[in-house]
């Protein structure tokens, strides 16, 4: 199927059973994965293609947006992850690994917890 198809269905909610592509978070932070990916709120065109549901996910979800104690939101993330694997909504089939190689000869990149969204390549000079 075309990509651009594939993204119309999806956006679109008119399928059966589950599809997913790939995700990044645009922050290093579990929320940036559990709030799009399975909160109910989120069903397509948003982000929440399984059509999970689970009112207890939820509630830590939205409790976790708004607790400042950074311990307890953490705790509330962790028991969210816990609950959303028992219930199982996705089949992971594979994670493709990023091979970044670099050279001794450059210097001036930073990797961080952005990668994917930051431009760490942009300081490049030659060592």
């Amino acid at each position: 199927m075309p990509y651009a198809d594939w993204i119309s269905l999806q956006q679109a909610g008119d399928y059966e059973g589950m599809m997913s592509y790939n995700w990044a978070s645009d922050f290093p932070d579990a929320a940036g994965n559990l709030i799009p990916l399975f909160h109910s709120r989120n069903f397509p065109p948003q982000n929440n293609h399984a059509y999970y549901s689970n009112p207890d996910v939820d509630g830590l979800l939205d409790a976790s947006e708004v607790e400042l104690d950074e311990e307890k939101r953490r705790q509330m993330l962790i028991d969210a992850q816990k609950l959303i694997s028992a219930d199982q909504p996705w089949i992971f089939f594979e994670h493709y690994k990023w091979y970044m190689p670099m050279t001794k000869g450059l210097t001036g990149y930073k990797i961080t917890a952005l990668w994917y969204w930051d431009a760490f390549t942009r300081d490049l000079k030659p060592a």
